[in-house]
């Protein structure tokens, strides 16, 4: 078995394994509310970058899960659920996701949680912290075009729809 183990190691290197058991990135939790944001893109889906959004300050207690893009106000459909219910925000709920995005970060205190969940989103799709905070919109000219710009504007959730 060790010798299996080795194998593992050498062909495809310890960092690989690493970044398949922590896929998902915790954003933030407001534990007085309940609620709980994180972040886990597909490596197969390029073009969807999105968060979730959870009715519970843990994964495990959520009973409801909204998957909202970064770039504008729509909810991401998609089949797997894992055992939670589709949550289709009410006007109170999206003023608690507005306030929750806008809070200070408990990670990283200079950011807010919508900043952080932008770097966090990148470093999970393989661009560091450093340069994500160098991707800049204002710059003209994305540095990495294939991740979330750092300085991309917050839509306004409080336009989300049901789909």
């Amino acid at each position: 078995m060790l010798i299996i183990w080795e194998y593992l190691l050498n062909s495809i290197g310890p960092y690989r394994i690493i970044e398949n058991l922590n896929e998902m990135a915790t954003i933030g939790r407001d534990n007085r509310k309940g609620l709980l944001m994180q972040v886990n893109p597909d490596e197969g889906r390029q073009g969807l970058e999105y968060f979730k959004f959870y009715n519970a300050f843990n994964h495990s207690n959520a009973k409801k899960m909204a998957r909202i893009e970064f770039r504008r106000p729509e909810y991401v459909i998609h089949s797997n659920m894992m055992g939670k219910k589709k949550w289709y925000l009410n006007a109170h709920e999206k003023d608690d996701l507005m306030d929750f995005l806008n809070s200070q970060n408990s990670t990283r205190p200079d950011l807010s949680n919508w900043q952080y969940g932008i770097i966090a989103f990148n470093n999970e799709k393989g661009l560091n912290p450093e340069e994500t905070e160098q991707n800049l919109l204002a710059n003209r000219t994305l540095k990495h075009p294939n991740f979330l710009p750092f300085d991309l504007q917050m839509p306004d959730y409080r336009l989300l729809q049901k789909k």
